[in-house]
């Protein structure tokens, strides 16, 4: 291209044809105003381009020699005969200060270049510049219009909650189509903040009665009719305001009217006409929210991009924004495989449904590693079909690690109380029940019945009172913990210990918590206890007068038996003695029963069947019981054996059958079973304190039956309900101590009118190669070996000296150790076998054995005592390989203990 120069003719040529000239330059304005002129109209840069080109021609006529070219944003149009010549003119069409394009006129007479002399005229290159100006001037124009309306959705979701006020109104015309006056249709909320006016009021209001009388209803028509935004100042002496308004037609006779201040209009303006500036108005705004403000568009082909965001996308996504503005590939890239489909799906819903997008996900940072991200966005259609979402998108990392935190910290104090025995609850300040740990089903609720439930419904009736009073203590500041009694499923009472304080959720959600710690089985055990000191006390009292007692039955039992002998059954002194004999028996009787309840009588255990054991009374049990009584026993096979005396078992029998018979005094049925049975160590039933396997023994009737008071109190030592003068009050208490001093618990369940059942426990005995022992054989009685009595109270030495000296033995008498030795040493050889206290002044009867059996290994050895079983223990009796009897005996039983001893049958026990 050259410049526009004009050059002189030079002599000799041919000078130009003014009438040429001429034409051709009004031919050139005329091409290039129309080509202005099409681009005025409401048509696209192309359209108005493809419209005009080709009818520059025939509306023109140009002549042959003038031609033009029109290049812009790299679409070329031109007039046939354009040529590229040495006569030839370009005028830049310049944009923003971008050049875009070219306007080119060019001269040519057939394929003859015209000379120099034909180039342009300073005229016409200065009306050919003026034209590309005035061409680009249009481009502009509708670069501007077009961006505003690609911007107009942008902003109405971006600033959808905008500051500023915003009304739709509804323009109102009169017959011959001049706007009149306006009607609002809609206001956003920051309508009623800037104007004064309640949305309520102004919706359907007239524009003349909320603003006053409008001055600007031209502007508003303008805007409607060139479908082009346009400004004005609104002063409204109503309201006594001033706006800066912006008139943007959104419809048919439809207008979005923006009030504004000044300032911020005059912003808005920029960012419509700058997309620069918005952006930066973006980056402003996405610099006070954690995380990058953005927008993502789905096009209609199902490809996406994220064309808007803020500068912490670089950080936030670890991959430049220019990487993604086109494209959102490299951004999903980075997704967790296992997160990346149900995000894909969220955002199609959201396309679909025009829904609110919302997500959390996994984010593989290239940088920072793993992240968790999470996104919020509004979606809204565009013209072309597609999908554009405004919004944010933040990292939530620290608080998803937070939240994992704390799940494993609650699923950890779940575990910890899920595992309590104790029951850990809540209820509001209401009383309502609003948590409640599984322990609940220790008292036979299930916890989702409970939640939701007032806990006075639970409390003992009595007890209301005194642990409402506690809880408000609790609401006071204090923490000291309380007991009361609760009622279970079963309508019976548990004692409780509650320790409560003060819980607050949430500022406004306050209430109670605490643990409930079940006492119950304490109770029982803490009755046990004083059932146990009960009998221990008078055990202690029994014992210490047993020694003393029993000498003295010994003299007055044996003495009575002796001079028996010397009367007929017949003779009345006879019958006389035989009360004594009687009464004698009874005293014994008397303090074996209170040794053995307070469990301080001497045992003789052996291994036994107990099912042989039952079967070996049976006969008598049923001579016992009466014919009224059905007797049933039942035993289960391949019972475990235990150990135990044989014969205090027969009396835990015996009393039991007897205290059954008493409570069915008009007949009725007595079941006696045995069986196996191992208590599991987390079983609350009291028999098993001491978990294992058992041998039990099961008496049952169908009798009276017990109250809860009485129960409780069954095993009392002189506890009867019987009348006076039948029964002592010692029968179970005497089963009790027999059955606690065997190793073994006894329990008992019972209701009025439904019978009682006492349930033994003796341990499993588990000594290898055990076999029961079998009932002893009698032995004879009597003999006439040397015996060695010694014993310091000289009454029971003498009646026993008396038994022995008229059953055939010769007896030696000594009333010390001492004596005794001296004795034994005189009769080297002579003495078989020595009987001897336990209990004696100077040397002990153990003592004294010792040194028997050191001088001769061979002498039998029989121990006798009235004392109880701990003061034998403690004296070494009761070891092994010794023999023992307890005092009072009568002489019938001596002389077969003797004869035992002497024989070798006695075992251990004695």
């Amino acid at each position: 291209m050259h410049g526009a120069t004009a050059r002189a003719v030079e002599p000799g040529t041919e000078p130009r044809d003014p009438v040429d000239e001429a034409r051709a330059l009004r031919a050139l304005v005329r091409c290039l105003g129309e080509m202005t002129e099409a681009f005025a109209g409401d048509r696209s840069q192309s359209q108005a381009l493809s419209w005009f080109v080709p009818r520059v021609p025939a509306a023109h006529r140009f002549p042959d020699e003038v031609a033009a070219r029109i290049t812009l944003d790299g679409e070329v149009f031109e007039s046939p005969g354009f040529r590229r010549t040495i006569c030839m003119h370009a005028a830049p069409v310049v944009v923003g200060g971008e050049i875009v394009g070219a306007v080119e006129v060019s001269r040519v007479r057939g394929d003859v270049e015209l000379p120099p002399e034909a180039f342009f005229l300073p005229e016409e290159v200065e009306l050919l510049h003026a034209m590309a100006n005035r061409l680009g001037l249009r481009a502009t124009h509708m670069r501007t219009a077009a961006r505003l309306r690609r911007s107009e959705q942008h902003y109405r979701t971006l600033f959808g909650s905008m500051l500023e006020a915003m009304g739709i109104v509804e323009l109102l015309r009169d017959e011959s189509g001049a706007v009149v006056d306006y009607r609002v249709v809609e206001v956003n909320p920051s309508f009623e903040r800037h104007t004064g006016v309640a949305a309520a009021r102004a919706v359907g209001a007239m524009g003349s009665a909320l603003f006053g009388a409008p001055s600007y209803l031209s502007d508003l028509s303008g805007a409607s009719e060139s479908r082009q935004a346009s400004s004005f100042t609104l002063h409204s002496a109503t309201l006594g305001r001033t706006f800066a308004a912006a008139a943007l037609p959104v419809g048919e006779d439809r207008i979005a009217l923006v009030l504004e201040d000044v300032t911020l209009q005059r912003l808005a303006e920029q960012a419509m006409l700058d997309r620069g500036e918005l952006e930066d108005r973006l980056t402003k705004i996405g610099a006070s929210v954690p995380g990058v403000v953005c927008s993502y568009r789905m096009r209609p082909d199902g490809s996406a991009c994220m064309p808007l965001s803020t500068e912490t996308a670089d950080d936030l996504f670890g991959i430049p924004r220019a990487a993604i503005a086109e494209d959102v590939g490299p951004f999903f890239a980075n997704f967790h495989p296992d997160d990346l489909p149900a995000v894909t799906r969220s955002i199609e819903q959201s396309a679909r449904d025009l829904t609110a997008w919302h997500a959390v996900f996994r984010y593989l940072h290239p940088h920072k590693g793993p992240r968790w991200l999470e996104g919020h966005s509004v979606p809204q259609r565009e013209s072309d079909g597609g999908t554009i979402w405004h919004g944010f998108v933040m990292d939530v990392t620290e608080r998803k690690i937070a939240e994992a935190a704390r799940l494993r910290m609650e699923e950890r104090h779940r575990t910890v109380i899920e595992t309590l025995e104790h029951v850990v609850f809540s209820f509001d300040l209401g009383g309502r029940v609003t948590f409640v740990s599984g322990s609940v089903v220790r008292y036979g609720y299930d916890p989702h019945e409970v939640v939701g439930q007032s806990w006075r419904r639970f409390v003992h009736p009595d007890d209301l009172p005194a642990i409402t009073a506690y809880l408000e203590r609790v609401v006071a500041g204090h923490t000291e913990p309380h007991e009361f009694r609760v009622i279970d499923r079963d309508g019976k009472v548990r004692f409780t210990r509650v320790a409560s304080r003060v819980a607050v959720e949430e500022p406004h959600d306050v209430g109670i918590t605490g643990v409930l710690i079940d006492l119950t089985q304490q109770r029982d055990v803490e009755e046990q206890l004083r059932q146990a000191q009960k009998m221990e006390a008078v055990g202690r009292l029994a014992g210490g007068v047993a020694h003393d007692f029993n000498n003295l039955l010994t003299v007055i039992g044996s003495y009575t038996e002796l001079v028996l002998r010397g009367y007929a059954p017949d003779d009345k002194r006879h019958a006389d003695l035989s009360q004594i004999r009687a009464a004698t028996d009874r005293a014994a009787t008397l303090v074996r029963q209170l040794l053995a309840f307070s469990r301080k009588q001497i045992l003789q255990p052996e291994v036994l069947d107990l099912g042989e054991v039952v079967s070996g009374t049976e006969k008598m049990l049923r001579r016992v019981i009466g014919e009224d009584v059905q007797l049933r026993v039942a035993a289960e096979p391949g019972l475990w054996p235990t150990r135990a005396d044989r014969g205090q078992i027969e009396q835990v029998l015996m009393n039991l059958a007897v205290n059954a018979r008493d409570a069915m005094p008009d007949g009725g049925r007595l079941t006696i079973t045995t069986g196996n049975v191992v208590c599991d160590p987390c079983c609350a039933a009291p028999q098993c304190a001491n978990p294992g396997p058992y041998v039990v023994l099961s008496v049952s009737d169908d009798g009276c039956g017990m109250d809860d008071a009485t129960r409780a109190r069954v095993f009392e030592p002189f506890f009867t309900t019987k009348g006076p003068s039948k029964g002592t009050g010692l029968g179970l208490a005497t089963v009790y101590g027999i059955v606690t001093q065997s190793g073994g618990h006894v329990t008992v369940a019972s209701e009025l009118g439904k019978g009682t059942t006492f349930t033994v426990y003796l341990p499993r005995h588990d000594a290898p190669g055990a076999v029961p022992s079998v009932p002893r054989p009698v032995v004879a009685t009597g003999g006439s070996e040397t015996i060695l009595l010694v014993e310091d109270e000289e009454a029971v030495r003498k009646v026993a000296c008396r038994i022995l000296s008229s059953a055939g033995f010769v007896v030696l008498a000594a009333e010390s150790g001492e004596d005794a030795l001296r004795m034994f040493e005189r009769h080297a050889g002579e003495v078989r076998a020595v009987i001897t206290d336990v209990i004696m002044p100077g040397m002990s009867g153990r003592e004294l054995a010792d040194e028997i059996l050191a001088r001769s290994p061979a002498t039998k050895v029989l121990f006798m005592s009235g004392y109880s079983d701990d003061v034998i223990a403690r004296g070494g009796v009761l070891e092994a390989g010794r023999s023992f009897i307890q005092k009072p005996f009568t002489a019938a039983a001596l002389t077969r203990k003797v004869r035992t001893v002497l024989d070798g049958l006695a075992d251990a026990a004695g």
